[in-house]
């Protein structure tokens, strides 16, 4: 004889952020829920580990989800109901570029002209749309701020700029603007602390969050839907009715059988896109960016470790009026690097 079907008043299938705040909210609200998940963890895009490094403990290692984009209240919510501590990251992002570590102020700089740019002419037509990389052309943006721009959505948006479309970057914006998305911080102790609070408010309101539970199929009617999960477990939920929270990727493989199909909804998930991102994360024992010889090339630290050398002998007067003699009395910066020496 089968198992039994296990019955709910709600199933949730995903147990990322997304699933783990529908579970919350309909607990809260005194519904028997499930929350189901294929993986051995809670989560989902939300995946810290945590490195043994020397002199410093376990490090948490964010291998997905990294920052808190700005101050959006739910985010911020379950930080203070965890008693969670933050810090805000600051300083300049770096870039390695021809061959030389360079600061990438400009072009963030650049690149965030052109988001702004891109908001007021999303503003003025509102029912217009394209690609961005064609937004640019006709914006008649080119050469280094056209690369910034391009660069930035592909980086941070992990999107192609060819596919991913003007009126949804420009809408995404407006929103970043609205909770200060230009702000960044990480959660101490690593970014899990925060689906870590979700379930156990969920604990406490007696739903289960049943991990390694892969969903094969949901059958469904009006009223009624049935969740079939495959083997080693083999269970069968039933509930009033389903949330599905499962990542697009999976909902687009055809991982999971809907019967019947929500044809209308599946065809517009067929229509979007998931950004491609292969991620690395090193554990170093110091910081050695933090100095600024990292910033220059060899032939320019070497010339600037002549200059100082130049110039450590003298007094401080002495020093500067050498200085503004032979920049004005030199048209190179060799010349200037030789006379420095022969005058020290």
């Amino acid at each position: 004889m089968g198992a039994v079907p296990e019955e709910y008043d709600t199933v949730v299938i995903g147990a990322g952020i997304a699933g783990l705040a529908a579970g919350r909210m309909l607990s809260d609200a005194g519904q028997k829920v499930a929350i189901l998940d294929a993986r051995s963890r809670i989560g989902g895009r939300i995946f810290t580990e945590r490195a043994n490094v020397a002199g410093s403990g376990d490090v948490p290692i964010e291998l997905g989800a990294e920052f808190i984009h700005g101050l959006p209240a739910g985010t911020w919510d379950l930080v203070r109901e965890g008693n969670l501590g933050t810090y805000e990251l600051q300083g300049s992002q770096l870039f390695f570029i021809h061959n030389r570590v360079q600061k990438s102020d400009a072009s963030h700089d650049a690149a965030s002209e052109v988001l702004h740019g891109l908001k007021c002419w999303a503003q003025e037509h509102p029912a217009s749309d394209m690609a961005f990389a064609d937004y640019l052309t006709l914006a008649g943006i080119g050469g280094a701020a056209a690369q910034a721009a391009a660069a930035y959505v592909e980086g941070f948006n992990a999107a192609d700029q060819g596919v991913i479309g003007a009126a949804a970057l420009a809408k995404q914006q407006r929103a970043e603007d609205e909770i200060q998305g230009d702000r960044l911080f990480r959660v101490q102790g690593g970014y899990d602390r925060i689906p870590r609070v979700l379930a156990r408010s969920l604990e406490r309101n007696g739903a289960s969050i049943l991990l390694n539970h892969s969903v094969r199929a949901v059958t469904w009617s009006e009223g009624a839907v049935s969740i079939h999960t495959t083997a080693p477990t083999g269970r069968t939920l039933t509930a009033r009715r389903a949330v599905i929270t499962l990542p697009l990727a999976v909902l687009q493989a055809g991982s999971v059988e809907f019967s019947p199909p929500p044809a209308a909804l599946m065809a517009q998930a067929r229509r979007m896109r998931m950004g491609e991102v292969v991620r690395m994360s090193l554990v170093f024992r110091s910081r050695f960016w933090c100095g600024d010889d990292l910033l220059l090339a060899p032939d320019e630290y070497e010339a600037v470790t002549r200059l100082r050398r130049g110039l450590s002998g003298l007094e401080a007067q002495q020093a500067l009026e050498l200085l503004l003699e032979r920049t004005r009395q030199t048209s190179t910066n060799a010349e200037f690097l030789r006379q420095i020496q022969l005058a020290a």
